[in-house]
């Protein structure tokens, strides 16, 4: 019993030392990192990725069943695509008249907002259909988001890392190549989940086609097309039938969440690596994510919504219209699907890269007088 007692209190002793990052060598402390991040980061962005697509799917399928006209989805398009850059606005009011805002969090709100309105003067210029279609992945993307923000502001997960230049140029790099595979992973293996998967079966793609994302989007952006300038009730009819009785498929919606995680998970561990090992201060301790619990203040609620959330919102708005937007116009050309898709994908890396600098350098306000 004493030697059952021993081993108990040392590996509870062990887990305590995990759990707060106390290991001194770096076998150890990549341990810790791990642990921390895996099951903070990993569960939390799992199981909102999958609740998020449950949403658009469900969001999609009453849109479609209720015949939604086209303004209403360009209205939906249109809210969240303006959420984030109306609180990136507000944030840098605030930042302004508290006397924090510097060049650096001014940069970093000028570019995000630059993103989003590049991303909102694409979808509005783009081919027909392209607007409405984003109206639930907005809305899914707006949800996964604030729920994303709302998590970190009790669980806050932190790391003695410092914002630099080559660090922030370096990790996003790598979040821009971790998305690609994650996106790429998404569309081939679990195309039956969210907005798409109601999108392409209102008019099923020829056998031949596989469902990736742009063989969904071009089905639904071309049965809209056909129906607004040829309505057919028998055919419309059909469709409603076919989608009224469609059924989730939850495997693919938690394994879209189990790459969104591995890839969040990779980001934040690797990433935060580069970021210390290229901040030219050498700690001495390398690396160390932790993870905290806290009742928020009042402050700390607005700096979550007003800077972190602002720009992952117009972040994650601005990737979704440029897939939209972008898969849309490509799909006219005559390459294949496949084709189209590592484009998007690429161009999707291309965001998210650019959107690192905001969202490191937004919160690196000048502490007031």
């Amino acid at each position: 019993m004493q030697r059952a007692q021993t081993v108990i209190d040392s590996l509870g002793e062990l887990l305590a030392k995990l759990g707060r990052n106390e290991f001194e060598g770096d076998l150890g402390r990549w341990a810790s990192n791990l642990t921390i991040s895996g099951v903070r980061t990993g569960l939390v962005i799992g199981t909102l990725t999958a609740v998020r697509q449950l949403i658009g799917f469900a969001l999609e399928k009453s849109l479609f069943t209720n015949a939604a006209a086209p303004l209403t989805r360009n209205v939906l398009s249109a809210i969240a695509l303006s959420i984030g850059p109306a609180l990136n606005i507000l944030g840098a009011i605030r930042d302004e008249c508290n006397g924090t805002a510097n060049q650096q969090t001014r940069l970093a709100r000028v570019a995000t907002l630059t993103l989003s309105m590049a991303a909102l003067a694409l979808t509005a210029s783009a081919p027909a259909a392209a607007m409405p279609a984003l109206a639930a992945y907005g809305t899914q993307m707006a949800f996964y988001s604030f729920a994303n923000d709302l998590v970190n502001l009790f669980l806050p997960i932190t790391d003695n890392s410092k914002a630099n230049l080559g660090g922030t140029a370096a990790s996003g790099v790598l979040n821009g190549a971790l998305q690609f595979l994650a996106f790429t992973g998404m569309n081939y293996t679990a195309p039956h989940s969210g907005p798409g998967y109601v999108m392409s079966q209102g008019k099923e793609p020829p056998p031949s086609e596989p469902q990736t994302f742009a063989a969904q989007l071009s089905v639904w952006l071309a049965q809209n097309t056909d129906t607004a300038s040829d309505p057919n009730p028998a055919v419309q009819s059909r469709a409603n039938e076919i989608v009224e009785s469609l059924a989730l498929v939850v495997g693919h919606d938690f394994l879209r969440g189990a790459y969104n995680a591995g890839a969040d998970v990779a980001s934040q561990v690797i990433g935060g690596e580069l970021m210390h090992t290229l901040q030219g201060e050498n700690t001495g301790k390398g690396l160390r994510i932790n993870l905290s619990a806290r009742v928020p203040t009042a402050e700390q609620v607005a700096n979550q919504f007003l800077s972190t959330n602002a720009i992952r919102t117009s972040v994650s708005e601005t990737i979704i219209a440029v897939v939209i937007s972008a898969t849309r116009y490509f799909s006219t050309l005559p390459i294949s699907n496949a084709e189209v898709d590592h484009i998007v994908n690429t161009l999707v890396a291309a965001v998210v890269f650019a959107g690192r600098f905001g969202g490191v350098y937004v919160n690196e306000r000048t502490t007031p007088a």
